[in-house]
C-alpha cells in the first residue's frame, strides 16, 4: 500500500482496492477485479489513504482474508519487505504462511536471518524462499 506496482503490471487502475475496503469505502465485490488471466483475480492497493498501518491493523484485513479463503483455492498477497515497515508483519499474521522473495547478491544473510526470526516470533510459518535476480553463471 506504500509503493504499489501490481496494478501497473496488470494494466489495472490502483483505485477501488484494499485501502478503500479497509476504510469501509468499498465492498469486497467492488475491489475484486479480473486480471486478464484465466482463473486469476486481483485486488489492487487502492487509493493512497493516510495511516496504512492503522488500516491494516483494523481487523478488517483478517475478515477479508477469511472471506477470500472461502471463495478461492489460493490467496497470494504481495507485501512490502518484512523488515521495512510493520505492514508486512501485520499482513503475515493474517495468513497461513509466507514465501520470502530474496534478491540474489543484494539480500544479506543477517537480514534474511532477522526476517526469519521475526516471522517465527510472530508465529507465521516460513513456507519457502524464492531467489530472484540470480546470475545463472554464478
Amino acid at each position: 500500500m506504500r509503493r504499489p506496482t501490481l496494478h501497473a503490471i496488470l494494466g489495472q487502475l490502483r483505485r477501488d482496492g484494499l485501502s478503500n475496503y479497509l476504510a469501509n469505502q468499498q465492498t469486497l465485490q467492488d475491489i475484486v477485479k479480473e486480471s486478464g488471466y484465466s482463473n486469476l483475480h486481483v485486488i489492487t492497493a487502492g487509493d493512497q489513504l493516510p495511516g496504512p498501518t492503522e488500516l491494516l491493523s483494523s481487523g478488517r484485513l483478517a475478515e477479508l482474508f477469511d472471506e477470500l479463503k472461502g471463495r478461492y483455492d489460493r490467496v497470494i498477497v504481495d507485501a512490502s519487505p518484512v523488515n521495512a515497515a510493520a505492514d508486512a508483519q501485520i499482513v503475515a499474521a493474517s495468513t497461513d504462511g509466507v514465501v520470502l522473495v530474496v534478491a540474489y547478491a543484494s539480500t544479506k544473510r543477517a537480514e534474511l536471518q532477522k526476517t526469519a526470526k521475526t516471522l517465527s516470533q510472530n508465529g507465521t510459518p516460513l513456507l519457502g524462499i524464492v531467489l530472484n535476480k540470480a546470475d545463472r553463471d554464478r
